[in-house]
C-alpha cells in the first residue's frame, strides 16, 4: 500500500503526461500510425485486464492458505513438547505437506494464467509493432517520408509503449492495494469497545457489589448451548467470595464476563446498580486485577510482566504482588531478580 501510494501513483501520472504529449507528436507525422497504436495497444490492455478477475482469486486464495501455513508453522513450534509426547510427529508433517502442496498448487495456477495473460500481449503487442513498421517502410518506399521520419516514428511509438507499460503494473497495484486495504477493513471496520453503546461512565458507583442477573452465554453468540443458562450470582464488596466447581462449569467464563471480555446473551452484570455495558471498560479494568490460567508472558523482564500497564513501576506494588504469589524468594534468588528476562526471548 505504501509502495502504490509513494511510488507508482506518482510515476504513472508522469508517464499519462508523456503519452498526450507523444501522442499529439504521433498524430503530426502520421494518423494512420497513430490509430493503429491506439487499437493495437487497446486491445493488448484489455487482453491484459481481463485476467485481473482470475488473478484476483488466486491472490486471496494464497493469502488464506498462507495464512494457514503460519498458524500452522506457529502450532508445530510452539507446541513442540506435546506433539513429542504424543508420538505424532509424523501425523503433523504430513499435515504441513498438504498445506504446502496446496500452496504449489496455487502457485501452479497463478503462473499458468501469467502465461497465459502474457501470451495474448506478446501477440497483441508485437502484432501492432509489425503493423506500424511496414506502414511507415512502405511510406518510406512511396516517398510520404522520409528515413529520418521513420527512426522518430519508430522512436515516438517506443515512448508511447512504456506508459502503456506503466498503466498494466498500475493496474495490478492498485488491485493489491485494494485487496490489501479489504483485508485492513476488516479489522478497522470493528467497533472499539468504548464506542458501542454510546456513552461510558468513567466513574465506578460507591456500591461495588457484583451481580449476575439471570445471565446466559454461549460462545458462538447463538441463543443455544449456553456455557452459562440463566445465573444468578452477587459477589459482595469487600468481601472473600470462592467460586469452586469442576473443570469446565463455567468458572473462567464468569470471570472473563465480570471483566467485560465478553457481553452476555441474555441478562446483565451489575455494579452496585450500574449495568457494566455502560462503563468505560479501560476504566473498570484499571481498578480490578487478574491472574487467567492461560494468561501470556511477554519477552520482557519478570517486572514488566508483572505490571504491563505500568511505565514506571511502583516497587512497594510490586513487592506486594510477588509476597500474595509467594515467589518473592524464587526471583530473590536469580543473578538480576525483577530485571530477569523471561519469555520467548528469555
Amino acid at each position: 500500500m505504501e509502495a502504490f501510494m509513494t511510488g507508482t501513483s506518482i510515476n504513472t501520472l508522469f508517464s499519462f503526461v508523456n503519452f498526450i504529449v507523444f501522442g499529439f507528436v504521433l498524430a503530426y507525422y502520421d494518423w494512420t500510425i497513430l490509430g493503429l497504436f491506439l487499437v493495437g495497444n487497446g486491445l493488448y490492455v484489455a487482453w491484459v485486464l481481463a485476467f485481473m478477475r482470475w488473478r484476483r482469486e488466486l491472490d486471496i486464495k494464497r493469502f488464506n492458505q498462507a495464512a494457514g501455513e503460519q498458524s500452522n508453522l506457529f502450532q508445530l513450534i510452539t507446541g513442540m513438547q506435546e506433539i513429542k509426547l504424543n508420538n505424532c510427529e509424523t501425523k503433523m508433517r504430513w499435515k504441513w505437506e498438504r498445506i504446502q502442496v496446496k500452496l504449489f498448487k496455487i502457485g501452479i495456477k497463478g503462473l499458468a494464467l501469467q502465461q497465459y495473460q502474457q501470451l495474448g500481449a506478446v501477440f497483441f503487442n508485437q502484432t501492432t509493432n509489425i503493423l506500424i513498421s511496414f506502414i511507415a517502410a512502405r511510406a518510406v518506399v512511396q516517398g510520404d517520408m522520409t528515413l529520418g521520419m521513420m527512426m522518430s516514428v519508430t522512436y515516438i511509438v517506443g515512448q508511447l509503449s512504456s506508459p502503456i507499460e506503466q498503466l498494466i503494473d498500475f493496474s495490478r497495484s492498485l488491485q493489491d492495494a485494494k485487496i490489501s486495504l479489504e483485508r485492513l477493513g476488516e479489522i478497522h471496520g470493528k467497533e472499539d469497545e468504548e464506542q458501542t453503546g454510546g456513552i461510558r461512565l468513567n466513574v465506578l458507583p460507591d456500591d461495588r457489589t457484583l451481580r449476575l442477573e439471570n445471565l446466559s452465554f454461549s460462545y458462538d453468540g447463538a441463543d443455544r448451548d449456553y456455557v452459562l443458562e440463566d445465573i444468578n450470582l452477587t459477589i459482595p464488596h469487600n468481601r472473600v467470595t470462592a467460586i469452586v466447581g469442576a473443570s469446565g462449569s463455567g468458572k473462567t467464563t464468569i470471570v472473563k464476563l465480570l471483566l467485560g471480555f465478553y457481553n452476555p446473551n441474555k441478562g446483565d452484570v451489575r455494579i452496585g446498580d450500574t449495568s457494566l455495558k455502560n462503563l468505560n471498560p479501560h476504566v473498570w479494568r484499571s481498578k480490578t486485577g487478574s491472574v487467567m490460567q492461560d494468561g501470556f508472558i511477554f519477552s520482557d523482564t519478570i517486572a514488566n510482566n508483572i505490571a504491563p500497564g505500568e511505565e514506571m513501576v511502583d516497587k512497594e506494588r510490586l513487592l506486594h504482588a510477588v509476597t500474595v504469589a509467594n515467589i518473592r524468594d524464587f526471583i530473590d534468588s536469580l543473578p538480576l531478580g525483577y530485571n530477569t528476562k523471561i519469555g520467548m526471548e528469555g
